[in-house]
């Protein structure tokens, strides 16, 4: 049997020519035994090249008959004409060809009548999302602003770990008292003022509702619907009672500088490691002074791994270049040069533009790594690794930010935590949600025999799968 139809792509190539078949070309295919398939699938032929005296017929092979041909009849009647002659040697007669026209016209009527049946389907089920999402958006409307923060934050709160729960409490300055179960703490929460939490009320409305749901609130409230989605929630909250002059987003603060003051966002750094010109290496304290009194502006500034980083020096040389700066390298795990956690701000506060990060045996922990990834909103390689003695204080928090927020570091290619402490789970599903994104992650190889490793050398996870590195 030997089928033959139109292509109906262009991935096939012709097993004689060794040519692509490119899409709507006429080809014929041979069945064929392969040891990895339990059925025979075909082997496609340009027709030119089925016929043509490259092609050899295997020895037992039946004859070429009409009828060892399958799917002539979705052929239009020229090639059907064609296919024939070259077969029996003579074309159609009268009758074959109005047979062959009834069958064409019965599969067009088919395809037609499908093709009906598959829009009417398609529309019966937009009619259906639309009722069900304009009753979504009738029933927002009944409901009151405080209420419905209320309940965002309790379903929030279900789906918060107890580390989230007092990372919250803690950054809200709320005493928890020696507090560990998850309902005490939660029971904590729900005893304060909205104003008190309304940086969770922030969150949970975020991740909670969509604008739309947002927009039918606030027409049952008859509040304004415009502006963007941040814009409504913090709407939202003051009409259900919190004092958010902006309070309720306090710890996601904007970059210092807007994108039109930075200027157009380009991709200059097109590698992980890279050497951009000019270029400024920091070996001592006169390396220091003489950049900050001869004002230079390199675009790369690296500190040497033998000379201690001094935030005050860090300071001055930010102060001068840091609104240029694409790539800045501080600290190394091998020496021991490391930045404290008084860097960050001054980093986020001078650096908005800055498009590489490298911070080896760093301190910082979530917090401060949020605020570095807020004041440089452009960073696309990000290295806060820790030390091989001593684990960093990056956790969980960072992570959970990246997965939940997709405008926070939405250019990020790269994101390095080797030797920190963080939750595996949480690092998979941010992987997950963020799928461009590589992360390199686990415990680099100096660490003591003795200690107890979690992963047997520095992992690669992007969309969630993980690798080794040799």
């Amino acid at each position: 049997m030997y089928p033959i139809e139109y292509a109906p792509s262009d991935r096939s190539s012709c097993k004689v020519c060794h040519m692509k078949l490119p899409k709507g070309t006429l080809r014929i295919g041979k069945l064929v035994h392969l040891p990895a398939c339990p059925r025979p699938v075909p082997a496609w032929f340009h027709y030119t090249c089925f016929w043509g005296p490259l092609y050899q017929k295997d020895p037992g092979e039946e004859s070429r008959r009409w009828s060892n041909f399958k799917g002539i009849g979705k052929l239009s009647i020229d090639d059907q004409n064609l296919l024939h002659q070259k077969i029996t040697g003579r074309p159609l007669d009268q009758n074959q060809i109005e047979e062959a026209e009834e069958t064409l016209e019965e599969m067009k009527n088919e395809l037609e009548e499908k093709r009906k049946v598959a829009e009417a389907v398609a529309k019966m089920n937009r009619n259906h999302k639309r009722n069900v999402a304009e009753e979504a958006i009738a029933a927002f409307a009944e409901c009151d602003p405080k209420e419905l923060t209320i309940a965002s934050i309790e379903q929030f709160l279900e789906e918060m770990t107890v580390p989230d729960i007092k990372a919250t409490l803690k950054e809200n300055d709320i005493d928890i008292s020696r507090r560990t179960k998850k309902a005490d703490l939660v029971a904590v929460i729900r005893s304060q003022s909205m104003g008190k939490i309304s940086n969770l009320a922030y969150r949970s409305l975020n991740k909670k509702l969509i604008s739309s749901q947002l927009k039918g609130v606030m027409r049952g409230s008859n509040l304004s619907c415009s502006g963007t989605k941040k814009e409504l929630i913090l709407r939202l909250l003051q009409a259900a009672g919190c004092s958010c002059d902006g309070q309720g987003t306090s710890s996601h603060p904007d970059a210092n500088l807007s994108r039109k003051e930075l200027g157009p966002d380009i991709d200059l750094v097109y590698e992980e490691w890279p050497l951009l010109q000019p270029f400024c290496l920091i070996r001592n304290s006169g390396d220091v002074q003489n950049l900050v009194e001869n004002k230079l502006i390199p675009k790369h500034v690296k500190w040497d791994s033998n000379f201690p980083v001094l935030t005050s020096e860090l300071g001055q040389v930010l102060s001068v270049c840091g609104q240029d700066l694409l790539v800045l390298e501080v600290g190394d795990s091998g020496t021991g040069s490391r930045v404290d956690s008084s860097a960050a701000e001054m980093i986020a506060k001078h650096c908005p533009g800055l498009q590489k990060l490298s911070l080896e045996s760093c301190s910082f922990n979530d917090q401060e790594a949020i605020r570095v990834g807020y004041g440089c909103p452009r960073l696309r390689y990000l290295k806060i690794s820790g030390h091989d003695k001593v684990t960093g204080n990056i956790k969980d928090r960072f992570l959970v930010k990246i997965k939940e927020e997709r405008s926070f570091l939405k250019k990020l290619k790269v994101l390095d935590i080797v030797d920190q402490d963080y939750d595996l789970t949480k690092l998979e599903k941010m992987s997950k949600s963020r799928r461009g994104l590589v992360v390199r992650s686990g415990e680099s190889e100096d660490d003591p025999w003795y200690k107890k490793r979690v992963f047997p050398k520095i992992s690669v996870m992007k969309g969630g799968r993980m690798s080794f590195e040799k």
